[in-house]
C-alpha cells in the first residue's frame, strides 16, 4: 500500500531514455562518462551494446537489467526474477508458462547488449559485466579508506568521480509502482548518503572551512536535526569568525530536535556551543580528529509524502526498535580502531562478518558497534546465535528476539484463516531503514545464519553484521579478521580515547591493550596484587591475545600470583600442543585456558556445569537443582546454589537478572559450553543427563500447564516465555528419540502457551511433527489428555492452510478420542467437541449453548466468548453485548486476565459497531492491560488500530496525526505481493492509512480521503491471503463516501469530488468483492461486514436515479440494518444515509424499502438476490 509515497530525492536531470536498440548520446538521454560501465542504472537504465550505450525497450527488460544490477554479480534465480519481473500479475491472471516467458525477456535482452554480459547458471542468471551501481559502491569503499588512511583530497576525489555516476533518477523508467523501483531508488540513495557523508568527513579532515560550511549548510538546510552537520558547520563557522552563525545553527539544531524527537543536542555539540560562547576558537574539526558523526545511522535522504500534514521535506523520525542490546560491564579496552574500522566498512558493505577464533572478543566488540550504531539513532537488532542448536533453529532465534509470535491479525472466528508466514514477519521487522542486524556466533551455524542473511540483503535495506569463526562465504560479504589484543604497545601507537594509560613498562615500552585488559580484571578480583609488567605481558603472549583467556586468567589472581599463572599456564599449554595436532590452533590453545579453568573446579561444581551445558538458554537455580537432585539423588541439589555461586565467580557462569521473570538466571559462555560438552562425552552421563533434562521438562510442563487459567496464569505464562527455548530444545530430543512421555505434556503446554498469545504457526508447525511421532499405537489412558491438545494443534481449522492433509489426519484421530470422555477433563473435552462440530457448522451455536452451562468455569467462559463472536458475525449484537458482558464476569471473578482481556476487547469492538466510541475507548484501556500482561502482541496490535478509529471518531484525529502518518509511512518492501501478519508493515501502514482517510472525511477533505482508501485497496489486491474481507470493507467505506459526496452534489449543484466513472468503476469493484465474499465460505457470513457493503452499494444506486433502481438501493439500505452494518465508520453510518436517501428519494419511497426489508425472512439471501440483478452501470 502506498499511503504515504516516500522515495529518495536525487538531483533531477532532464533525460529520457533512449530507444530501443540505438546508442545514447544522439538525445537528450545523458550518456554515461568515458570508460562507462557495462550496465548503467543510477538513471535511465543503459547496455553496452556493440556499437555502445542503448537502452532497452519494454519495462520488463530494464526489470530483469535492475534485478541482476542490484545482486552484484550474484545469480538471481528464475522465482525471483520471475517475481520480480512479473509482480503485477496478480491482476493479469497466471502466466500460462512462466519460464518461457523469463526466457524470452532474457533473449531480447541479450540480444542487444555485449556478448557474454548475462549469464545463466543452474542457479539463475547473473550479469557478469560492470555496473555503476557497483563501482559507486567500490568508490565509496575507496573514499572511506582514503579518508581513514589520511588523504582526505583522494576521498574527494573518489566522490566526485562516484557522484559523476548519476544522470537522473535511478528506477523512473521501470513500470509505475514496480518494487524493483522501490529497491533501486532505496540502494542507490543510500550509497548516494554514504557517499555524501565521506565528503562532507574529506572537508573536515582537509581542514576546507569554506567547503564544510556549504556542504553542512546544505544538509542542515533539509535536515535540521541532524546533529552531525550541525557539529561540523559550527566548528567551521566559529574556526571561520563566523561566532554567529555558529551560535545561529545551534539554537536551530536544539529546536528542531525538541520539535521532532523530544530530546536535546548531544554532549559534543553542546561543549562545543559553550567553547564558541566564551569565544574560544576550535584548533580543528572534531570530525577530522576523532569521528563522532555515526557510520551508521539512520538514512539522511530527503522525504516528500503524500499523505496530508505531512511536511515535503521533513527527515524522517529515528527508530524505537533496540532490541537485544546488552548493558557492557565494563569498559572495552583495545578495540576502538577495530570498531571505528567496523563502522567504516558497513558503510561500504551491506554485511561484514567480524571473524575469529572463539573468545577473541567478537561479541563484545560487535555490541560495541551495535551501542553505537543505536546512539546514533539506527534500529538495532542483535540475534544471539549461541544458544542455537540448529540451522533450522535460526528463524527461531530471530523471531523470539523480534517478538514476532505467529499470531494472525483477527479474533473473529472468519477470520483466522489468515497466513502464518513467520518468514514474511521476521523480515517486516527488519525493513525499517538504517536498520542494523548483529547475528552473533553464527560459526555452528553457517548454513542457516548464511540463508537468513541471503534474505535479509536480498528483501531489505537492512545492513548485516555477523560474527564467526568461519566466513558465511556469500558474495556481499566483507571479512574483518578480528586480530588479537597486543601486549605491548607499537612505537608511535598514541592509543585511543577509551583506553586507560599504560600500567607499568616492558621491554618494548608502554604496555598494550592486552596487559591493560589483564590489569583492570586482575585489580578488581584484588586490589593489591603484584602485577609485574613483564610477565603480565608474557602471560598475555602466552595466551595470544584472547580477551576470554586473560579475563580467566586475570580471574585467578584472586588466589595465585601472576607467576605462578604463568607457570601452570605454560604447563597446560605444552600438553595440548603434543596432543591432537588435528585440531585447530584456536582449539588446542583456547581448550587449554578452558581446561586450565575446568581443574580449578571442585568435582561437584564440574558435574553441574557438564550437565546444565545441554540446555541451549538461560536456566534458574531450581532448574539446576533438580536436574542434580536427578543425577546424584535428592540430597545432592541441596548445595546447588553454592555451586552455582562458585561457577559465577570463576566465571564459567554469567548471572543475569530476568526482567520478565523477577528471577536470577544463569547462562554459559558458548566456548565454555563447548568444553563442558566435551567432558560431558567424556564422562559417559550423556543418557542420564538427558533423561533428567527431560524429566524436568515433563515436570515443569506438567505444572505450568495447570496454572495457566485463573490466578497464576500471568506468572506461569512469563515462566513459559523465559524457559521457551529450553522446552522446544527438549521437545526436539523427545521427537528423535520418541520419547511420548515427553512429547506430550511438554507440547501440551507449549500449545496452550502459544495459543494464548495467538502463535498459531508454532503451534501447528510443530504439532504436525508431534502428532506424526505418536502414531503407531494407542493411547494408554494418561495419554489421551494430553493427546488432545496435541492434535487439536495439528488438526484445528487452521492447520488446512500449511498441509490440509496432514490437518485432516490428526482431525481424524481427535474425533476417536471422543469415545473416551471419562480420560478427559472438562476442558478437553470441550475442545475436542467443538472441533469435531465444525464439520457441521449449525451443530457449533448448540455445542456452544451446552457448554456455556458446563460446570467448569473456564470451560464456560471461553464457550460465552465463542458465543459472543459468533452472535457478532451474525448480526445479533444485543446477545453478543450480553454474551461478552457474561465472559467479563466470569473471567474478572477467578482472577483469569487473558479472558477477561479477551471480552473486554470484544466489548470494545460492539461499542464501536454501535457508533458508541467513548464506550469502546473505556474497555479498550481494559483490553491494553490484560493483553500486556500476557504478551499478546497480535491481539495489541488490533486494540491499536480500533483505538486509532474511536480517537477519529470523537473527533480527536488531531491527536493521533504524527501517529498516524508515522505508521502509514512504514517502509513497505513489496517484493512478491505477500500477505503480511500482524505487526508487519502492511499492517501498520493500513492502521495508519485508514486512520488518515477517516480523519480526512471527518473534517471534509474527501479528496484525500477517497484517494487515501484507494492506495490501501490497491495494496489489498496484492496479497493472497486474508485480504477479501478487509477489501470488503475498506471499499464499503470508499463506495459510501464517493456515493453520498455524488447525491449531495446533485442536491446542491456541484461537482462531485468523484467522476461519474470513478463511482462506476468503484461500484463495480465492490460488488464484485461482495460476491466473491459470499461465495469464499457458504453458510459462514460476517453479517455486519456484509451489511455495511450492502449499505455502500445501496446508496451507489440510489445516489442515481439514472440507474432506475432507487427502489433496490433504499431497499438495500434498510437490509444494512436488519445485518447489523458497522456503525463505527463515519461514512457507513446507516443514520446519514437515510437523511440523505430520503432527500434524494423522498419519504415514502424510502419507506417502502424499509417496509420489504423487514419482510424479508434471509437477509443475507436478499441481499444476493439485489447484488445478482442489474444494472450497475449507465447504459
Amino acid at each position: 500500500m502506498t499511503v504515504q509515497t516516500t522515495r529518495v530525492v536525487v538531483v533531477p536531470s532532464s533525460s529520457s531514455p533512449a530507444p530501443s536498440g540505438r546508442p545514447t548520446g544522439s538525445d537528450d538521454t545523458p550518456a554515461p562518462p568515458v570508460g562507462a560501465p557495462d550496465l548503467a542504472v543510477l538513471g535511465p537504465v543503459l547496455l553496452r551494446g556493440p556499437g555502445g550505450m542503448v537502452a532497452p525497450a519494454g519495462p520488463r527488460s530494464r526489470a530483469l537489467l535492475v534485478a541482476l544490477a542490484l545482486a552484484a554479480g550474484r545469480p538471481v534465480s528464475s522465482a525471483h526474477l520471475l517475481d520480480d519481473l512479473w509482480w503485477d500479475r496478480g491482476e493479469q491472471g497466471d502466466l500460462a508458462d512462466p519460464r518461457a516467458a523469463l526466457q524470452t525477456v532474457v533473449s531480447r535482452t541479450r540480444r542487444i547488449g555485449a556478448e557474454g554480459l548475462l549469464a545463466s547458471s543452474p542457479s539463475g542468471y547473473a550479469f557478469v559485466g560492470s555496473s555503476d551501481l557497483t563501482r559507486a559502491r567500490a568508490a565509496a569503499r575507496e573514499a572511506a579508506s582514503a579518508l581513514a588512511a589520511g588523504r582526505p583530497d583522494a576521498a574527494l576525489a573518489a566522490v566526485d568521480d562516484a557522484l559523476a555516476l548519476w544522470r537522473g533518477e535511478p528506477g523512473a523508467d521501470l513500470a509505475p509502482g514496480s518494487p524493483l523501483a522501490e529497491s533501486l531508488g532505496a540502494e542507490a540513495g543510500r550509497v548516494r548518503s554514504t557517499l555524501q557523508d565521506v565528503r562532507l568527513d574529506a572537508l573536515v579532515s582537509a581542514g576546507d572551512d569554506e567547503g564544510v560550511l556549504a556542504v553542512a549548510g546544505d544538509r542542515l538546510a533539509h535536515r535540521p536535526a541532524d546533529e552531525a552537520a550541525c557539529l561540523a558547520f559550527m566548528t567551521a563557522a566559529a574556526r571561520s569568525g563566523r561566532q554567529a552563525d555558529a551560535l545561529r545553527a545551534f539554537a536551530t539544531l536544539r529546536e528542531a530536535l525538541a520539535d521532532e524527537l523530544g530530546a536535546d543536542p548531544s554532549a559534543d555539540v553542546v561543549r562545543l556551543h559553550e567553547h564558541v560562547l566564551r569565544g574560544e576558537v576550535p584548533a580543528a574539526a572534531a570530525r577530522a580528529a576523532h569521528p563522532t558523526a555515526p557510520a551508521i545511522a539512520p538514512p539522511t535522504v530527503a522525504v516528500t509524502s503524500a499523505g496530508p500534514g505531512t511536511p515535503e521535506d521533513a527527515a524522517p523520525r529515528r527508530s524505537v526498535l533496540v532490541l537485544g542490546l546488552r548493558t557492557p560491564p565494563n569498559a572495552l579496552v583495545g578495540r576502538d580502531a577495530d570498531v571505528a574500522a567496523i563502522e567504516v566498512a558497513l558503510r561500504t558493505s551491506r554485511l561484514v562478518t567480524v571473524l575469529g577464533p572463539g573468545g577473541l572478543g567478537k561479541t563484545r566488540v560487535a555490541q560495541e558497534v551495535a551501542h553505537r550504531a543505536a546512539d546514533a539513532g539506527a534500529p538495532v537488532v542483535v540475534v544471539e546465535l549461541a544458544s542455537v542448536r540448529t540451522d533450522d533453529d535460526v528463524e527461531l532465534a530471530l523471531a523470539t528476539r523480534l517478538g514476532v509470535g505467529d499470531g494472525q491479525g483477527s479474533t473473529r472466528l472468519g477470520d483466522q484463516l489468515g497466513r502464518t508466514d513467520l518468514r514474511s514477519r521476521i523480515l517486516d521487522r527488519l525493513r525499517t531503514p538504517a536498520t542494523l542486524l548483529v547475528l552473533d556466533n553464527c560459526e555452528h551455524v553457517l548454513d542457516g545464519a548464511a540463508r537468513w542473511t541471503a534474505d535479509v540483503l536480498a528483501e531489505t535495506s537492512a545492513r548485516v553484521l555477523t560474527t564467526s569463526r568461519a566466513p558465511l562465504e556469500l558474495t556481499a560479504e566483507a571479512v574483518f579478521p578480528l586480530p588479537p589484543l597486543a601486549s605491548r604497545r607499537a612505537v608511535g601507537d598514541g592509543g585511543s580515547a577509551s583506553t586507560p594509560g599504560p600500567v607499568g613498562t616492558g621491554a618494548g615500552g608502554a604496555s598494550g591493550p592486552a596487559a591493560l585488559l589483564f590489569e583492570q580484571r586482575a585489580r578488581a578480583a584484588r586490589p593489591d596484587v603484584d602485577l609485574p609488567a613483564d610477565v603480565v605481558e608474557r602471560l598475555c603472549d602466552r595466551l595470544d591475545g584472547l580477551p576470554l583467556a586473560i579475563e580467566l586468567a586475570a580471574a585467578r589472581t584472586r588466589s595465585m600470583s601472576v607467576v605462578e599463572i604463568e607457570r601452570r599456564l605454560a604447563s597446560r599449554f605444552a600438553l595440548l600442543t603434543s596432543g591432537d595436532r588435528a585440531a585447530p590452533e584456536r582449539h588446542r590453545t583456547l581448550r587449554a585456558v578452558i581446561a586450565w579453568s575446568w581443574n580449578l573446579l571442585g568435582g561437584a561444581e564440574q558435574a553441574l556445569l557438564r550437565r546444565l551445558c545441554v540446555l541451549p538458554g538461560a536456566f534458574d537455580a531450581a532448574t539446576a537443582e533438580q536436574v542434580t537432585a536427578a543425577c546424584d539423588g535428592p540430597d545432592a541439589g541441596f548445595a546447588t546454589f553454592d555451586q552455582l555461586d562458585a561457577l559465577v565467580s570463576q566465571s564459567m557462569l554469567v548471572a543475569v537478572d530476568d526482567r520478565i521473570a523477577g528471577t536470577t538466571r544463569y547462562r554459559m559462555l558458548e566456548t565454555v559450553r563447548e568444553f563442558a560438552a566435551l567432558e560431558l562425552e567424556r564422562s559417559g552421563e550423556q543418557d542420564a543427563v538427558r533423561d533428567a533434562v527431560h524429566a524436568w521438562a515433563r515436570d515443569l510442563a506438567r505444572t505450568l500447564q495447570g496454572r495457566l487459567v485463573g490466578a497464576a496464569q500471568v506468572d506461569a505464562v512469563r515462566r513459559g516465555r523465559v524457559e521457551q527455548e529450553n522446552l522446544v530444545q527438549v521437545l526436539r530430543w523427545a521427537l528423535a528419540d520418541r520419547r511420548r512421555d515427553v512429547l506430550l505434556p511438554v507440547f501440551a503446554f507449549l500449545a496452550r502457551l502459544w495459543m494464548l498469545r495467538s502463535q498459531f504457526g508454532e503451534t501447528v508447525t510443530l504439532g504436525f511433527e508431534v502428532a506424526r511421532a505418536l502414531v503407531g499405537r494407542e493411547p494408554a489412558d494418561d495419554e489421551v489428555g494430553d493427546l488432545v491438545w496435541v492434535l487439536a494443534a495439528a488438526g484445528s481449522p487452521m492447520s488446512a492452510l500449511t498441509d490440509q492433509a496432514e490437518g485432516m489426519r490428526s482431525f481424524a484421530r481427535l474425533r476417536r478420542l471422543l469415545r473416551r470422555p471419562e480420560l478427559l477433563t472438562p476442558g478437553q473435552l470441550a475442545t475436542a467437541r467443538l472441533l469435531d462440530a465444525t464439520l457441521d457448522p449449525p451443530r457449533v451455536p448448540v455445542v456452544l449453548a451446552d457448554l456455556r452451562e458446563s460446570d467448569d468455569w473456564y470451560v464456560s467462559l471461553v464457550a460465552y466468548l465463542m458465543s459472543a463472536q459468533l452472535a457478532e458475525n451474525q448480526g445479533r449484537l444485543a446477545e453478543s453485548l450480553v454474551q461478552s458482558r457474561r465472559a467479563h464476569t466470569i473471567a474478572t471473578a477467578h482472577e483469569e486476565t487473558w479472558g477477561a482481556a479477551m471480552a473486554a476487547q470484544h466489548l470494545a469492538e460492539l461499542a464501536a459497531e454501535e457508533g458508541d466510541p467513548a464506550e469502546s475507548l473505556r474497555w479498550i484501556a481494559v483490553a491494553r492491560e490484560g493483553f500486556e500482561a500476557v504478551d499478546a502482541e497480535a491481539f495489541l496490535l488490533q486494540l491499536d488500530n480500533l483505538e486509532t478509529t474511536m480517537m477519529v471518531a470523537t473527533g480527536r484525529g488531531a491527536e493521533v496525526l504524527p501517529a498516524l502518518h508515522r505508521l502509514a509511512a512504514t517502509p513497505l518492501d513489496e517484493h512478491d505481493g505477500r500477505d503480511e501478519g500482524p505487526g508487519g508493515p502492511s499492517e501498520r501502514r493500513m492502521v495508519g492509512a485508514s486512520g488518515l482517510a477517516h480523519e480526512a472525511a471527518g473534517r471534509g477533505d474527501l479528496e484525500a480521503a477517497l484517494r487515501t482508501l484507494t492506495e490501501i485497496l490497491d495494496e489489498l489486491k496484492g496479497q493472497r491471503f486474508g485480504a477479501l474481507q478487509s477489501r470488503v470493507s475498506t471499499g464499503a467505506s470508499r463506495l459510501a463516501l464517493a456515493a453520498l459526496d455524488a447525491a449531495e452534489a446533485g442536491l446542491e449543484e456541484r461537482t462531485p469530488v468523484a467522476s461519474a466513472e470513478q463511482l462506476e468503476v468503484w461500484t463495480r469493484e465492490q460488488r464484485a468483492v461482495t460476491r466473491a465474499l459470499l461465495r469464499s465460505l457458504p453458510g459462514f457470513v460476517d453479517r455486519p461486514v456484509l451489511g455495511s457493503s450492502a449499505a455502500a452499494l445501496g446508496a451507489s444506486l440510489w445516489a442515481r436515479p439514472e440507474l432506475g433502481r432507487v427502489a433496490d438501493g433504499v431497499e438495500l439500505l434498510a437490509l444494512a440494518g436488519r445485518l447489523a452494518s458497522r456503525q463505527d465508520v463515519l461514512a457507513l453510518r446507516r443514520a446519514r444515509h437515510r437523511d440523505l436517501a430520503v432527500r434524494v428519494a423522498g419519504e415514502d419511497v424510502v419507506r417502502a424499502g424499509e417496509e420489504r426489508a423487514a419482510a424479508v425472512e434471509d437477509p443475507t439471501a436478499r441481499v444476493r438476490e439485489i447484488i445478482d440483478d442489474g444494472p450497475w452501470r449507465r447504459v
